[in-house]
């Protein structure tokens, strides 16, 4: 029981410590950064904020001891008390009902995020594969909205109509596959899946998504423009 009810401690303080460092480190880029243009150092603020907070609670943070002279610590004199012998009393423990609570929600997030990845599976395996360029294009039946996975690109059969959309919307996903902005979209929602009861968590992880996209549409622009502009030589 002793060692449940200390477990129980164990996993508790370690998502308060993890939930601690999300929020101050989030309240900071906030401060600091969220008016930045520069999307790259934002991207990797972002993920760093995640990477640091899941993991800090398990570093091994040295004694600071030996790092105080002698003569400054202070040693606190030792009382002892004794209120009689008394009998032992079961009481209930919360804290083992806590940690399976919280990791039982947890856990259920994080299959939320296992059937989304399962779903796009299913999409990849009903779908046609179309290869243009360098674009590997899942074309789907289903009116479902443009996106991308790793190195697939999702698009509804109506869009291969228009190639002016066509040529902006790869663009756009062919950024979001060459930058790997999956890998961070899977940690950001790891990470609110971790920190569920956190709402700061949930918006570092829509701003992890803001971020991306404002990476993939500014590099399309230049795509574009440079596009355009050599188009306009060669016709000179």
């Amino acid at each position: 029981r002793d060692l449940v009810r200390s477990r129980g401690l164990g996993d508790v303080y370690k998502r308060q410590q993890i939930n601690i460092a999300l929020s101050l480190l989030y309240l900071c880029y906030k401060v600091l950064f969220s008016q930045n243009t520069f999307f790259g150092l934002r991207r990797l603020i972002l993920i760093s904020i995640v990477l640091f907070s899941t993991t800090y609670p398990w570093y091994d943070i040295p004694d600071i001891d030996p790092i105080i002279p002698a003569h400054l610590q202070i040693t606190l004199p030792e009382v002892l008390y004794s209120m009689g012998e008394t009998v032992p009393q079961k009481a209930f423990d919360i804290y083992p009902l806590i940690a399976y609570l919280y990791g039982g929600i947890c856990s259920l997030f994080l299959l939320r995020m296992f059937l989304r990845i399962a779903s796009i599976i299913k999409l990849r395996a009903n779908g046609k594969l179309r290869i243009i360029g360098k674009s590997h294009i899942v074309v789907c039946d289903e009116n479902i909205q443009p996106c991308s996975f790793f190195r697939w690109i999702f698009l509804p059969h109506s869009i291969l109509q228009n190639k002016n959309t066509l040529t902006r919307i790869l663009r756009h996903e062919n950024t979001h596959i060459r930058q790997l902005h999956t890998i961070d979209v899977l940690l950001g929602e790891s990470m609110a899946a971790l920190c569920w009861i956190n709402p700061l968590s949930w918006l570092l992880l829509k701003e992890i998504r803001l971020n991306l996209e404002y990476m993939a549409d500014k590099a399309a622009t230049v795509s574009y423009t440079h596009l355009r502009a050599h188009e306009t030589v060669l016709d000179l």
